[in-house]
């Protein structure tokens, strides 16, 4: 089983790799964005009880969808089928956030990220 702290090393240095080349191909990029996006929902899910995260299958998609839920706001990814086994391998459970989808858009995602950010982390806002 991948432990949370090589899935991370892996996905920095696929993104350092592909920044200093920037010929990545878009495979390589979005291999990296799809095993953030799971080391982020582990990490929530790991967390001090300021939140959740998951994944399930939305209406038979093949792509499953990663979410996290923290005390504040939600965010979820389509990651490729490719890292199904890595997900069950996870501690994340199949199951939906609790509400279910709560409509966000991709900018609306992008914007939640980017306040976690600068608050210092997902617990902080």
């Amino acid at each position: 089983m991948t432990t949370l702290s090589e899935l991370v090393e892996a996905a920095s240095n696929g993104l350092a790799r592909g920044f200093a080349k920037a010929e990545a191909s878009l495979d390589e990029v979005y291999a990296d964005r799809n095993l953030l996006a799971i080391a982020y929902a582990t990490e929530v899910e790991r967390g001090d009880d300021y939140g959740t995260g998951g994944y399930y299958y939305h209406d038979d998609e093949e792509y499953p969808v990663v979410w996290a839920q923290t005390i504040h706001d939600q965010q979820s990814w389509h990651v490729h089928p490719e890292f199904e086994d890595l997900l069950v391998d996870s501690p994340l459970e199949e199951s939906e956030p609790t509400g279910g989808y709560d409509g966000h858009s991709r900018d609306e995602k992008r914007q939640r990220l980017v306040r976690q950010v600068a608050a210092g982390g997902a617990n902080r806002l």
